[in-house]
């Protein structure tokens, strides 16, 4: 829900991409629960989201794509990022970049099937990534992070320190993306 109200605060267009199986008031039969535990970030979802948005691209012909994504939307964001060309921007907000670190931090089940975009290559030079982490996010920790944002020379981190995981962020929404289009367009 975070993304979609970041989202309604840009005035460019935009489209909300859900991952497979989600959203449903009922769950289609052909969905397995896998799908939102040990293969959330699988091959399998990663590929199936990247087919929508190249179908997209088709539809728009040289539109570059700004991925932002909130949670396990950013780590998707990223691994998205790996299999676009038509990718300007990644964003993740309170994002969960390495799984591992995070499932160990929080003593859950790892994610066995789920790709990590910690363990991914670095993304191509011309992609500008910012990712944003909220001090006081119990969900995401923040120097999970903080720690795969360092290891990228072109990465950017932002640590909000009253913010948690879902709280505030529409606050400096406005703000962020005057920042990000100057960046893109080069008048900053």
């Amino acid at each position: 829900m975070t993304a979609l109200k970041l989202m309604m605060l840009d005035p460019h267009p935009s489209i909300y991409l859900n991952r497979p199986c989600y959203g449903h008031a009922a769950m289609p039969e052909n969905c397995s629960a896998t799908l939102w535990t040990d293969r959330r970030y699988s091959e399998e979802v990663v590929a199936i989201m990247a087919a929508g948005l190249q179908d997209l691209g088709r539809q728009y012909p040289g539109a570059r794509l700004v991925l932002l994504g909130h949670s396990g939307g950013g780590t998707l964001a990223m691994l998205l990022a790996q299999r676009l060309d038509n990718v300007a921007a990644v964003v993740t907000v309170a994002a969960n970049l390495d799984h591992r670190a995070w499932t160990s931090a929080r003593g859950f089940l790892p994610l066995q099937r789920s790709l990590n975009p910690a363990g991914q290559p670095a993304l191509p030079g011309g992609i500008v990534r910012w990712h944003l982490a909220g001090a006081v996010d119990q969900q995401v920790p923040a120097y999970i992070t903080q720690e795969v944002a360092s290891r990228d020379p072109a990465a950017r981190f932002f640590l909000h320190p009253k913010f948690d995981h879902s709280c505030c962020w529409q606050r400096i929404w406005p703000a962020l993306l005057q920042d990000l289009e100057a960046q893109l367009t080069g008048t900053k």
